[in-house]
């Protein structure tokens, strides 16, 4: 037993300096006093400090990202409404844990041994930005992942301000291999990778065959994204198009159509969405696009893009992303333009990383294109028996980091 809370409830007026300092001296770790300026005064055997901002000393075996808080925790029981006229402790930095009610078994001291730990949860659960997390949080956010309650805007523990974990996928509108519309199993697909951001095409909103949702809206609300989402096709109420959705905050920098032959044989309007995050402090472009499915409207298109007006206006010193559904494979003349400006993510992989079609992947015709700002950790496609039925695309997920 380490580390226990005892509260000592008087039943007449008392020196609570005198008994403080009478127990410290006795042998009980630390005492906490609750002044009437609500101050609270801590009384160790190496002295005494004010809580919640003059305990650094007293809690020097801990993280320094950790201090802070206690310091507050303990500053808060002491004025809890059924806490004791003394509050005391059994750890102290500079001598031995004891326990003050050894049958019940209690564990609520400050120290180490106490306040750290480590947690096991799924890549996709998010944590608020700092290098600790609280139980509180934890319960909720296993809440979350359960679906129990909707996924919070948080602004979440970034590994590094230099790495970036993209994700660009097709989701066919959410409609599975099985027929199903669900935004929320793509939702589910999307948490299981924990991407940064992740490139949407096809997707809905408003349209009859969905149910009139908006499919981006939900995603990013179930993943508690940031979402900037691109018409392509509008008809009416309902629209047909691509969506970034982040876990850093966007700024939608342009959309547009495409260019396209006067003549084709499947005459869809094409467009792309560029859109701007903040990545430690330097501003990174992402833009994602869906193109035609002719060679001709294929290679006009990435013309486009690679053009003055979409990624030759990016700033040189500016990191940029190019994703999509490209619809041309690795080697065609559109795909060695691309790669004339732009690096293959997938360049060096061992294997080839077939997206489509999902239940039998033939063919990778979804890319990630990035500049020379990026070193290419990783990329994979994602094949379990949830991306197998979600799409009749496979995700492409991508591990970046900025140089």
């Amino acid at each position: 037993m380490m580390g226990p809370v005892a509260h000592l409830y008087l039943h007449q007026p008392v020196d609570l300096e005198a008994l403080a300092n009478r127990l410290v001296a006795e042998g009980v770790p630390g005492v906490l006093r609750r002044m009437a300026d609500d101050a609270v005064v801590w009384h160790r055997s190496a002295g005494t400090c004010e809580l919640p901002h003059g305990a650094a000393a007293a809690l020097a075996a801990h993280p320094a990202a950790l201090r802070e808080e206690i310091a507050r925790d303990l500053h808060a029981l002491c004025h809890h409404e059924n806490a004791g006229d003394l509050v005391l402790l059994g750890w102290d930095a500079s001598g031995a844990d004891m326990t003050f009610a050894r049958e019940r078994g209690s564990h609520a001291g400050p120290g180490p041994v106490e306040t750290q730990g480590f947690t096991l949860t799924p890549p996709g659960a998010r944590f608020p930005k700092r290098e600790f997390v609280r139980a509180a949080e934890l319960r909720e956010t296993a809440l979350e992942e359960l679906g129990r309650i909707p996924r919070r805007r948080i602004e979440v523990v970034a590994s590094s301000d230099t790495r970036l974990k993209v994700m660009s996928y097709n989701v066919h509108s959410c409609i599975g291999n099985d027929g199903r519309v669900s935004p929320r199993r793509i939702a589910r697909l999307i948490a299981q990778q924990a991407p940064d951001v992740v490139a949407l095409q096809e997707i809905e909103h408003g349209r009859a065959r969905s149910r009139h949702e908006h499919q981006a809206a939900l995603i990013a609300e179930a993943l508690g994204y940031h979402l900037a989402f691109c018409p392509a096709v509008t008809v009416a109420d309902e629209r047909y198009g691509h969506a970034v959705l982040s876990r850093h905050p966007l700024e939608t920098v342009k959309m547009e159509l495409l260019p396209a032959p006067r003549r084709s044989w499947w005459p869809e309007p094409r467009a792309a969405l560029w859109t701007r995050l903040v990545l430690g402090d330097r501003p990174l472009n992402l833009l994602t696009t869906h193109l035609g499915l002719s060679m001709a409207e294929r290679m006009l298109q990435i013309q486009a893009l690679l053009g003055p007006k979409w990624i030759g206006a990016i700033p040189a010193d500016e990191p940029a992303i190019l994703c999509g559904d490209f619809n041309f494979a690795a080697g065609s003349a559109p795909h060695r333009l691309a790669v004339a400006h732009l690096r293959d993510a997938a360049e060096t992989r061992r294997r080839e990383l077939r997206t489509f079609p999902s239940a039998r992947p033939l063919v990778q015709i979804d890319h990630i294109f990035v500049s020379s700002h990026f070193v290419v950790e990783d990329i994979v496609t994602v094949r379990n028996d949830l991306s197998r039925v979600a799409s009749d695309h496979l995700p492409l997920v991508t591990s970046l980091r900025l140089e």
